[in-house]
């Protein structure tokens, strides 16, 4: 073979083992000089090489299939992570978008428990100052000096007979009877009192650092501002000065009004103060000019403006605001000190003593209606109901007995407190009578009443039943003495006739004649001999049942006096009904402060025991009439709570 047909062969064996990607170069192959053993050998050559590629296929095929079949198993794994991604990058921004609220509110927690923390550190000192004003201890106790004798004794201390309770009738003095040495609430020291004590004065030291100082501590939780409308002062008017007056309000939170009052000089040199509302749609007021060393002038004010909140006169507290003050201090009888607790709640912050004269100015103004409602209770004819309870009240540093009294006119539907210096002398009574011409007075049997007998000739006097059924009760059921039950069972058929005359709703005469008729008078003879027959009787009988039986001897004919009249009651239970209230006031408030406490306590009693007569709302009473003294109305005929109440 030459050496161009070896170089042929030998580049075909090249290229047969070479990939199958590349195509072999297709080179022409010259076999005619070729002898058949080499054809035979080159065949089988090429047989052998084609089955070796086809082996190799063979692989190469097998190999891509299985790296397809991993392929779509990364490509599934792929897709997977990605969704993976997907949903992690969204929750990853829900997170971010949580946290970045939760940053939020914690620098807005951070900033409120800043301010909780300030407010804490605020309301600390005050409501130390309100721990100050309970009782230091625990125990009620008191210290109390020797039992006096006279007008100052317990009514249940007095038996009836003629010899006891002669002495210090006329006497308007308050015995010293009891003292409370301990601190107590006490209730209505206005600083307005009078200073009982000289004393008490060297005791006060001057603050000269407090010179020149404003002491304000009011302060409301919510403060709401209205600007004045500096556009409706005159154009050639000279601003002096502006300032803030607030005004408290009482909704259902306490608000603070801060009015913007402007004081302007105008163009003749008047000096004026005054308040311009903002306009402002569908609503309207009056502008409020107030100024006492300045002359005031009144602008009127359009439909549109904001309302002005008034003050009551002498107080920073609107009507609203007073009244709620006064029904929680005499109608639900709450301590000052207790209410003081609420109104820090509602972020209030006000001196006790601030509430107390607030009260007093409002009682100031109750105080103008009472000579109109003494004038119908003590009309010609009336018959008086009345009847006193014991407080105590401080007086030269110490906590004395003293007393309030009370009376009833049922027809009028009429009911008046009074207090003189807490005296229990007869001469209170008769100074509040005067010359009045009345029908009838009816209490029980202190010598008070008994003894007026003689001062009041023309006046017809009645004891209380119920007083004389309790003293026989009180035998029976403490004393075990079998004897008092008669007399129980008499007063009880008495009472029962009393009822079914009021049931059917008869008229005075008709009550009158049945009073008198033999079955009452057959009861009235059987209590009078039994009486008699026991005093008369040697045998020894219990302490309680010989004071009820000298009770009701002594006390007979005004006991019996309520047969004359059908208009009579058979008992004084309507004004010990009515006194009632300032007994729960005086275990809740223990003491008031002053004279001029007890003084402001009985004029709101006296509206509230008249309003329960006549079944009328006293605090709708006592808002509309304060607002109606604002409004300068001086007809008080007309704003009695008889007339008031029509209204409601």
């Amino acid at each position: 073979m030459d050496l161009e047909e070896v170089l042929h062969r030998k580049f075909y064996r090249e290229q047969l083992e070479q990939s199958d990607d590349e195509t072999p170069a297709c080179l022409p192959i010259s076999c005619n000089d070729m002898s058949d053993i080499e054809k035979n050998s080159f065949i089988q050559f090429l047989v052998a090489e084609s089955h070796k590629k086809d082996q190799q296929n063979n692989r190469l095929q097998k190999t891509i299939d299985d790296l397809a079949d991993r392929l779509s198993g990364v490509q599934l794994t792929l897709d997977n992570i990605q969704s993976s991604q997907e949903m992690t990058r969204d929750e990853n921004t829900k997170l971010n978008a949580q946290l970045s609220v939760q940053g939020r509110c914690l620098k807005s927690m951070q900033i409120e428990l800043k301010k909780a923390l300030g407010e804490a550190d605020k309301y600390k000192g005050l409501y130390e100052v309100l721990r100050d004003e309970k009782f230091v201890g625990t125990s009620q106790r008191i210290k109390k000096s020797p039992p006096a004798s006279g007008r100052d004794d317990d009514k249940d201390e007095w038996d009836g007979t003629e010899n006891k309770g002669n002495d210090g009738f006329n006497s308007d003095r308050v015995s010293a009877t009891e003292s409370e040495t301990g601190k107590e609430n006490s209730e209505h020291s206005c600083s307005e009192a009078a200073k009982t004590d000289s004393s008490e004065e060297d005791k006060r030291q001057e603050r000269p650092y407090r010179q020149g100082l404003k002491y304000n501590t009011m302060r409301a939780g919510a403060a709401i501002q209205h600007k004045c409308d500096r556009s409706r002062i005159p154009e050639d008017a000279t601003i002096v000065k502006t300032e803030i007056r607030s005004s408290f309000h009482f909704i259902s939170r306490i608000e603070e009004h801060q009015m913007e009052y402007v004081t302007y000089r105008t163009k003749e040199g008047r000096l004026v103060t005054a308040f311009y509302p903002m306009r402002r749609p569908a609503q309207c007021s009056v502008p409020e000019t107030l100024s006492e060393d300045v002359i005031s002038e009144n602008i009127a004010a359009d439909n549109g403006e904001e309302p002005v909140l008034k003050n009551f006169p002498g107080t920073h507290a609107t009507v609203d605001m007073l009244v709620e003050l006064a029904f929680n201090s005499y109608m639900l009888e709450t301590p000052v000190y207790r209410d003081m607790i609420r109104l820090f709640e509602l972020k209030f912050q006000v001196s006790r003593q601030t509430i107390l004269n607030w009260l007093s100015k409002g009682a100031k103004a109750l105080k103008k209606l009472l000579p109109v409602l003494k004038a119908q209770a003590l009309e010609k004819d009336s018959i008086i109901n009345c009847d006193e309870t014991w407080c105590r009240v401080k007086m030269q540093d110490k906590y004395k007995k003293a007393y309030i009294w009370c009376m009833v006119n049922k027809a009028a539907g009429i009911v008046i407190f009074f207090y003189d210096e807490g005296s229990r002398g007869r001469k209170v009574l008769t100074d509040f009578i005067e010359d009045a011409d009345i029908a009838a007075l009816q209490s029980d049997a202190y010598n008070v009443y008994t003894y007026l007998d003689g001062e009041l000739s023309e006046v017809e006097h009645i004891c209380c039943m119920a007083h004389v059924r309790a003293r026989f009760q009180k035998a029976l059921l403490q004393g075990k003495d079998e004897r008092a039950r008669p007399f129980m069972e008499w007063i009880g058929k008495l009472y029962d006739f009393e009822r079914d005359y009021s049931n059917a709703d008869l008229p005075s005469d008709e009550i009158k004649r049945r009073r008198n008729e033999i079955e009452t008078t057959e009861i009235v003879g059987s209590i009078w001999m039994e009486l008699t027959r026991l005093l008369d009787d040697p045998l020894p009988k219990g302490d309680l049942l010989t004071k009820a039986l000298n009770y009701l001897k002594n006390a007979w004919t005004p006991v019996m006096a309520y047969r004359n009249d059908g208009r009579y009651c058979i008992d004084n239970s309507i004004a010990e009904r009515s006194i009632r209230t300032l007994t729960i006031g005086r275990k809740n408030k223990m003491a008031f402060g002053s004279h001029k406490g007890a003084e402001t306590s009985t004029v709101y009693h006296t509206f509230i025991g008249t309003c329960k007569m006549s079944a009328l709302s006293f605090y709708q009473f006592l808002k509309q009439y304060l607002t109606a003294f604002m409004e300068g109305r001086t007809d008080f005929e007309n704003l009695t709570p008889a007339i008031l109440g029509k209204t409601n």
